[in-house]
């Protein structure tokens, strides 16, 4: 199906902060008409918590291939020695592409999309088959994100030896809320992708699930958003790909985060969050995880019966209140964990 691209005003009315928990936010408005779609208002629930250190470039360059084609200024240019239409460095939605999913097969490697704030939906995922570099607009009162993307993304660039150049292999998202309503809101695999000030939530299945590659989140979060309470899965790890959050939370799930073969998770200055059970790791595996400075707020459990990663490092974790909380044992350190141990006390 094509994407129906309807943009409608939005205000975000509430926002939960990544430690403070929730309070009252700004608003984030964009009026828009975009192929007929009337206007409505969409009350928002909780947004990805901000960190102050995650600011575009002003000069909007995020290190993009040679092949970009240079900006001019004004919009669609024109190839002087073929006549054909090109698209400027920065291609702006619904200025240049009247919807995300047009922007993003017009795009060409290493380029950046910024998309006005406001709300997009979509029926079939979008597929990003290339490096690219998302950005939306983030509320000026809050700096929560004030784009909201509905719908699905398969993010799955080529492998970097099918390409004629070298290649910027680094993916941004950047002041983006995205939501589903089923299914995984989005799936990584391949090369390495940077989620800033951004917000994935789903209402049921999984946020984000990690195939191949590497995830870094940035001061933003993952799981259900407020109105939508729990998702089944926040984030899941799989094979031998890596995660990293930083400054960024985990909320509002059934389970929290998952591992899985040899994959690799390492939290700093993090939140888990009205959550069911923290992590949970599928045995055998030879997982590791490194779990610091993160605080634990209404969580159930913190592990999923016995399962445990092969490595397990924790340091500094703590509760709301300050009070240390340690996933294994009754000290900070490093635990290893044989899974025939484990596996013969799982029921």
């Amino acid at each position: 199906m094509a994407q129906r691209g309807t943009k409608t005003r939005r205000t975000v009315d509430r926002r939960e902060d990544l430690i403070g928990g929730e309070m009252d936010g700004g608003a984030a408005d964009a009026t828009t008409k975009e192929n007929g779609a009337h206007e409505s208002r969409v009350e928002a629930g909780e947004e990805a918590p901000s960190s102050s250190a995650l600011k575009s470039d002003q000069d909007g360059s995020h290190g993009g291939a040679s092949t970009r084609a240079p900006d001019d200024g004004e919009g669609v240019g024109v190839d002087e020695e073929k006549g054909s239409p090109r698209m400027p460095a920065t291609i702006r939605v619904p200025q240049d592409c009247a919807t995300v999913a047009e922007a993003v097969a017009r795009a060409v490697h290493g380029q950046r999309i910024l998309i006005q704030a406001g709300e997009y939906q979509w029926n079939d995922r979008v597929h990003v088959d290339k490096v690219l570099h998302l950005e939306g607009e983030a509320d000026k009162m809050t700096g929560n994100p004030a784009t909201v993307l509905i719908g699905r993304w398969k993010l799955q660039p080529p492998d970097p030896k099918k390409w004629d150049m070298l290649p910027d292999v680094t993916s941004t998202f950047r002041n983006i809320r995205c939501e589903s309503s089923g299914g995984y809101c989005v799936q990584v695999i391949g090369l390495h992708w940077e989620m800033i000030n951004s917000a994935f939530y789903c209402k049921q299945g999984t946020a984000m699930h990690v195939l191949k590659g590497t995830l870094v989140l940035d001061g933003s979060a993952v799981g259900g958003s407020m109105d939508t309470r729990f998702a089944n899965n926040g984030l899941v790890v799989c094979n031998d790909a890596r995660a990293y959050l930083n400054k960024s939370a985990v909320r509002n799930c059934k389970n929290g985060i998952y591992l899985r073969d040899n994959a690799v998770l390492i939290t700093s200055d993090s939140q888990v969050h009205r959550v069911s059970i923290a992590f949970g790791c599928m045995l055998p595996n030879c997982c590791e995880m490194e779990i610091a400075k993160t605080s634990f707020r209404e969580v159930e459990e913190i592990w999923n019966e016995n399962s445990r990663p092969e490595k397990l490092l924790q340091t500094r974790n703590c509760d709301i209140y300050g009070k240390a909380i340690y996933l294994h044992g009754d000290c900070d350190g490093s635990h290893t964990f044989q899974t025939q141990d484990l596996m013969g006390h799982t029921h």
